[in-house]
């Protein structure tokens, strides 16, 4: 990835995010998980130095969120339906 990136996702969960990655990847757009080290370090996933950022280079971010925000919307009603 070159040029700038923008975050596309904020999670306090790491499997999330790979999750996510993952479905990026496989759609055909790279993407790069940013955490802070000292939230890794001392557990601190709830706090902003804890959160996990999804990034994407700013080409792909339209693309990226539409397809992450269709992944959510298409889980939440998998949820609902039980």
């Amino acid at each position: 990835m070159t040029g700038p990136l923008k975050t596309v996702f904020t999670t306090g969960l790491e499997w999330e995010a790979q999750l996510l990655k993952g479905l990026l990847r496989d759609a055909g757009i790279p993407s790069h998980i940013q955490q802070e080290t000292i939230g890794t370090l001392y557990g601190l996933a709830n706090s902003s130095l804890g959160m996990i950022r999804l990034q994407v280079s700013a080409e792909n971010a339209d693309d990226a969120e539409a397809l992450i925000e269709g992944y959510i919307c298409h889980a939440a009603e998998d949820q609902g339906a039980d």
